[in-house]
């Protein structure tokens, strides 16, 4: 039996629909082996396969914390059958539009001093028949959700403005979009204003074309970015845990040191708790702890992109969120 974890039970919470858009999925290929040697044979002590892409990482763990999410995006032969599978034996909602070409695979190998080697592929083109269909999808599904997550890159023949037609669609709705992308497809998302962004420090770099030395100048940027349109930016600082950046405040978050595992998903875990919090219509505190709680949380596992509920409890009383202004 499912377990409900203890704050699904508050009275007074709202419970929103989410829609997690992931265009770019993949079997996520985990090997774990003692000591990668290159250029010559090495055995894989364990493998694990696991429906991939920031996307559905993020399906999956909101699907944990109780949300009600159904995933879309673009799914393609026997991977995508794969995929599809492992997410209805989950019990996560799904509506993918079907296209002609093969879903990408991306491996992680995980040796015993926990190094993370990561092998990814770019993943197979999409028509523009297909681009074209799927936007009717999403906006048929858009009709059923408050919340969009859209995470992770593009597949090829899909232009780096994508996120940004999509986001324009969501707003003309009044839904609230969360973006998490990198590279391009951040930089021209922003421009629709999404509700929230979740840059690491070099994808704000990136975004700014400028060096961040502090994190004195990781808040400035990120008020920055917020004033041009974009409502919340959610940073991660690794181990020095994050910021919020809000348009009424600013909030820093640490929490206690743990055993890591496998940091892969933690972000796309973080932006699950934040989300989830957005669908409990909770405060940017409660919201920015869920965030934390289950980006930790993914780091203690050996699982990409997967949380647990007694651990996430646990840390929601013991992370430290502190309101800078």
């Amino acid at each position: 039996m499912k377990k409900t974890p203890f704050f699904i039970k508050k009275k007074g919470r709202v419970k929103m629909r989410i829609l997690t858009v992931t265009l770019n999925p993949a079997v996520d290929t985990r090997y774990e082996i003692d000591n990668v040697k290159v250029g010559e044979v090495n055995r894989v002590l364990n493998k694990v396969e696991t429906p991939g892409g920031k996307g559905l990482n993020v399906s999956n763990v909101l699907n944990k914390l109780g949300a009600d999410v159904i995933a879309t995006g673009f799914l393609g032969g026997a991977k995508g059958t794969f995929i599809e599978e492992k997410l209805e034996m989950k019990g996560i909602s799904k509506d993918f539009l079907k296209v002609n070409n093969e879903t990408r695979t991306c491996m992680a190998i995980i040796d015993n001093n926990k190094k993370i080697t990561e092998i990814l592929e770019s993943g197979s083109p999409v028509s523009l028949d297909e681009k074209e269909n799927f936007i009717k999808k999403y906006s048929e599904l858009l009709e059923k959700v408050e919340i969009v997550d859209m995470s992770g890159s593009l597949p090829k023949g899909v232009p780096s403005t994508f996120y940004k037609e999509l986001i324009d669609i969501a707003n003309k709705l009044n839904k609230k979009v969360i973006l998490d992308t990198s590279g391009e497809a951040l930089k021209e998302g922003i421009k629709a204003n999404p509700y929230l962004i979740k840059p690491n420090v070099d994808e704000m770099e990136f975004l700014l074309g400028k060096k961040i030395e502090n994190i004195d100048e990781v808040i400035e940027n990120a008020k920055e970015i917020q004033k041009n349109g974009v409502s919340n930016v959610m940073v991660t600082l690794g181990g020095d845990g994050g910021l919020l950046v809000t348009k009424d405040s600013v909030y820093q978050g640490t929490f206690p040191k743990v055993n890591i595992e496998n940091t892969v998903g933690s972000g796309d875990s973080s932006v699950a708790g934040y989300i989830f919090g957005l669908s409990k219509d909770m405060s940017d505190i409660e919201k920015f702890k869920y965030a934390l709680a289950c980006g930790t949380s993914n780091a203690m596992l050996k699982n990409t992109g997967d949380i647990d509920i007694d651990t996430v409890s646990k840390l929601m009383e013991e992370i430290k969120v502190e309101k800078l202004n």
